[in-house]
């Protein structure tokens, strides 16, 4: 290809294809972002092997195939340690110009080279908001792809990429997708029966013995099975956000595997979700802790660390603070920010934002310091482009300020930089903001019982429940806080109006609360159908 350039003698092309041979750092396909952008940063590459990639860049144009696919390997290889270092740009075009020595023969002479240059371009389009050409590409590989191991590479991409668009039914749908390459035939929407079951089976495969005993698996060695635990890894958050039933199996399969086949990094995860849906679904919260304990120890201990920050957090969030004293949770909370910082996780580092400032309010902190929380989380959502979280730390923000008194009237979140009706216009004006929306008339229900206005914390209850109907928003928040106050305080708001008229003519429950509010007083034995 004219233009390209000539490695100009033997030593410098020796030491191009010393470099190229270096052992890489292992690539984390499929790890979880679900980010719309990142910060822009410099190439964090050594001044070696930039000084070796650029005379490969420069030199006269390449004459053989054997060396335009070592200087494509020489790209990806620095695309790789630019994207680690979350140097998107700079990633991109090591990866564009690694693929343009490929050419259009690329696929049939060097298929792994150009498969994995893709993909990584690919990630890279989507974490830098080029969503539409990251997109395109994706649903290219997925055709391309010629093993399963690669298939579930893309897989795992599409799935961290489409709730960035506002399509978590998407992202489910690859991921079914995949398990039916793999031989599970899923439904989007299993029923209660079939989670039963699933448990049931996880239960016999634990046996008599204590989830310590799990630390000593060998080591997942298959690779289909350690790409589909990867796939099963990032299937969670979407299938949170779509259907309960869906999430506890992928939840309960993902143990299953580990069970089976050996730990590995998913595992952890695995076994802290567990631990929360032990606890909140069957009401088991000693034995929930037990297994969230074992998902921590396999990362502190067994080097099983990456997917750190999401371990972290969920342990926070689903399993110790039904448990322990709520400062355990924070500390895990701030454990989980800061790891899904170093390894580039943005999207769960902004979600531990929001569950910190739950914590606060639920630790009686003063409000001073939980707005001054708020207001930092704010910002970082919003330098994320991220409006699932700034929208959810919005409505935890305006209670705030009107406990404090600095809002004109009690019960009101206006003031005059906020207007009540234009948000919340804008909140019911998306069914993918439901997640904020909920959050929102929480914190509204809050206030209007705090005022006594029955008539406005009917509304929020309604409110509410669409939020749960459109977008499973209150389902996703399970354990996170919300679920127990809301319960609560509109068992409170019924009451002051009637209960039998509010429940006949204002307000449906949504489905699985009043369940939930029965087991929340569980927390020392087994709730209903247990499975351990």
């Amino acid at each position: 290809m004219d233009g390209l350039p000539r490695i100009a003698c033997h030593a410098e092309r020796q030491e191009v294809w010393a470099v190229s041979r270096e052992p890489e750092e292992k690539e984390q396909h499929g790890r979880p972002s679900g980010l719309v952008t990142v910060p822009h940063r410099p190439c964090p590459l050594n001044l070696r092997f930039r000084s070796i990639l650029d005379a490969a860049q420069r030199a006269e144009l390449i004459g053989t195939q054997q060396e335009r696919e070592r200087v494509a390997q020489l790209n990806l290889m620095a695309g790789k340690r630019a994207k680690a270092a979350t140097a998107c740009d700079a990633a991109l075009q090591y990866f564009t110009t690694g693929r343009a020595l490929l050419a259009k023969t690329g696929w049939e002479q060097c298929y792994q080279t150009a498969f994995d240059l893709e993909l990584n371009r690919a990630e890279c389009e989507y974490l830098i908001g080029k969503v539409a050409a990251a997109e395109e590409r994706l649903a290219t590989l997925s055709i391309r792809a010629q093993t399963t191991v690669d298939a579930a590479a893309v897989t795992c991409v599409r799935i961290n990429l489409y709730p960035t668009l506002s399509r978590s039914a998407s992202a489910v749908e690859v991921g079914l997708e995949y398990l039916r390459r793999v031989g599970d035939q899923w439904s989007p929407h299993p029923t209660e029966q079939d989670v039963r079951q699933a448990y049931q089976r996880l239960r016999q495969l634990v046996g008599a013995g204590s989830s310590e005993g799990l630390l000593d698996l060998p080591l997942m060695s298959d690779p289909t099975r350690c790409a589909t635990m990867d796939v099963l890894t990032v299937l969670t958050s979407p299938a949170l956000l779509t259907d309960l039933n869906l999430f506890r199996l992928v939840v309960s399969q993902m143990a299953t595997l580990s069970l089976e086949h050996g730990n590995c990094n998913g595992s952890c995860l695995a076994y802290a979700w567990l631990g929360g849906v032990l606890g909140t679904y069957f009401g088991e919260y000693r034995v929930g802790f037990d297994f969230g304990r074992l998902g921590l120890d396999l990362v502190e201990r067994y080097g099983l660390d990456r997917f750190r920050a999401r371990v972290y957090l969920v342990f926070a969030v689903h399993v110790a603070q039904w448990t322990q004293p709520l400062e355990m949770s924070l500390a895990f909370l701030r454990r989980a920010f800061n790891a899904a910082l170093e390894a580039g996780d943005l999207s769960y580092a902004a979600y531990s934002c929001i569950d910190v400032i739950t914590n606060h309010f639920a630790t009686g902190d003063s409000l001073g310091d939980v707005e001054r929380e708020a207001e930092h989380g704010l910002e970082f959502a919003r330098s994320l482009r991220f409006p699932q979280v700034s929208d959810t730390i919005i409505g935890q923000m305006r209670f705030v300020r009107m406990l404090r008194g600095l809002t004109p009237e009690f019960n009101s979140f206006n003031d005059a930089e906020f207007d009540e009706h234009s948000f919340q216009q804008h909140l019911e004006s998306d069914p993918q903001l439901a997640i904020g929306a909920s959050f929102y008339w929480i914190r509204k229900l809050q206030a209007s019982v705090l005022a006594n206005d029955s008539a406005s914390a009917i509304a929020a209850v309604s409110k509410v429940a669409w939020g749960a109907r459109a977008g499973g928003a209150l389902r996703l928040h399970v354990g996170r806080g919300a679920p127990p106050p809301f319960a609560s305080l509109s068992r409170a708001s019924l009451t002051a109006r009637g209960v039998g008229r509010a429940l006949s003519h204002n307000f449906r429950e949504p489905r699985g609360v009043g369940r939930r509010r029965d087991r929340t007083p569980r927390w020392s034995g087994p709730g209903r159908d247990a499975p351990f």
